[in-house]
């Protein structure tokens, strides 16, 4: 912007303004991504990956516990090494992840056999 000649006009944000922007930063280039090619994707998740270690360092998360949070949960919930996707899942009555599933329809629509 600046070596073009173009002036930003910028404010300071409070703690929670800039959590809530970098939030929304991290949505804003994650939505881009659908589309691109390989080469400009890369760049589109160095800009998410910068977000994500400011949001980090903002949250008072050192890089070293992040990493075993995700450890953690790669162990218990898996990963995307396998390159597999959950079409439906069969839910019991008594599962306890039911009420997770009818609270979030938009992500989990509820199919059931006519």
């Amino acid at each position: 912007m600046i070596t073009v000649g173009d002036k930003p006009l910028h404010h300071a944000l409070d703690q929670q303004e800039f959590i809530e922007a970098l939030k929304s930063k991290i949505i804003e280039e994650a939505q881009e991504l659908p589309g691109m090619d390989n080469a400009i994707m890369v760049k589109e998740l160095v800009d998410i990956q910068e977000a994500m270690d400011a949001l980090l360092q903002e949250l008072d998360i050192s890089k070293e516990v992040f990493a075993q949070m995700k450890q953690t949960k790669k162990e218990k919930k898996g990963a995307f090494k396998n390159k597999t996707y959950i079409d439906i899942v069969e839910v019991t009555d008594k599962s306890p992840w039911i009420k997770h599933y009818l609270n979030n329809p938009h992500k989990y629509p509820e199919l059931t056999q006519d």
